[in-house]
């Protein structure tokens, strides 16, 4: 009798955690200076900071040589018709801010698209952020759904909350339309909680 009352104590505990926090992080973010991909928000600036439920994120972005239009855009999904790409060299983008915990697991997904030609990027985690390497991502031209040209895995952020990318391609040549991130709701625990509550109930009635 007393380690049910200890196990109800306990769940009790963790719905409520869970009911004071139902936000979750999600962001998606279309990088370029034409059209913006619904559900998205824009970025035409090296650096933005971007207002969410769980706090501010900064995208850092460095080694980029410019934002470009796709000439003859139009593609659908928007997202493709505008990306930033480097001709030599390696993209770093680094999320920081308020809504971006130490060492936290986040799901991320990338979409590189070029256009014109199969620019192979790659995205791997640097400075600290671990995760999988995401490359070189499949060209799809032209795309017609997210997708396409999309390569998606799960990264650590380091110790004092940063996630840093190293975003490369073939002959040092990348490029990227933008990107998502998201985590589990916090909530999801308080209905695994509930639901415990409710096995034990039955339980106890039997």
């Amino acid at each position: 009798m007393m380690k049910c009352k200890m196990i109800l104590t306990a769940m009790a505990i963790l719905v409520m955690a869970g009911a004071g926090h139902a936000a979750v992080l999600d962001l998606s973010v279309d990088f370029g200076n034409s059209g913006v991909e619904p559900g998205f928000v824009g970025q035409t600036a090296y650096n933005a900071t971007h207002s969410t439920v769980d706090g501010d994120v900064t995208v850092d972005i460095a080694g980029a040589q410019g934002f470009y239009a796709y000439v003859g855009g139009g593609t659908n999904p928007a997202l493709f018709d505008d990306f930033i790409f480097k001709n030599g060299g390696t993209i770093t983008m680094t999320l920081s801010g308020a809504g971006i915990s130490a060492s936290t697991d986040y799901d991320m997904t990338f979409w590189a698209y070029y256009g014109a030609e199969a620019r192979n990027t790659t995205i791997d985690g640097s400075a600290g952020t671990t995760g999988p390497s995401l490359g070189p991502i499949a060209f799809v031209n032209p795309p017609t759904s997210l997708s396409d040209n999309a390569a998606s895995g799960t990264f650590t952020s380091d110790s004092s909350g940063v996630l840093t990318f190293a975003v490369s391609g073939t002959n040092a040549r990348p490029a990227i339309n933008g990107f998502q991130i998201a985590v589990p709701e916090p909530a999801t625990m308080a209905l695994l909680g509930m639901g415990g509550l409710m096995m034990l109930r039955r339980r106890r009635r039997a």
